[in-house]
């Protein structure tokens, strides 16, 4: 016997698979596995933007937003690591710290 909470959530977790399965075969897909299936990848993007929330668990629109142009321009500044199988990066990085040309005053 289970209480009407597992049960209740059973019965929205298999609902909603139903309903991705039919949106994939609709949208093209030939075939679809369900032990493929996996939303851990999902489910730390969201621990992530509760973890840059602070003290808030229930981030609100504007600060998951903030927090994903966070990520992203963190993702695009950090130096792969050296470490690995792969080739080597070149320690020289060539930065321009020349100025911007200055716009005109309309």
């Amino acid at each position: 016997m289970l209480s009407d909470q597992p049960v209740s959530g059973i019965q929205v977790t298999v609902l909603s698979f139903i309903g991705f399965i039919k949106f994939l075969l609709q949208s093209g897909a030939k075939a679809v596995c369900g032990r493929t299936v996996c939303q851990d990848p999902l489910e730390q993007a969201f621990s992530i933007f509760r973890l840059k929330g602070g003290c808030s668990n229930n981030p609100d629109l504007a600060t998951v937003l903030q927090s994903r142009i966070s990520m992203h321009v963190q993702r695009q500044i950090a130096r792969p690591s050296k470490r690995g199988n792969t080739a080597a990066e070149k320690d020289d990085i060539s930065i321009d710290d020349s100025p911007l040309p200055k716009r005109s005053k309309k």
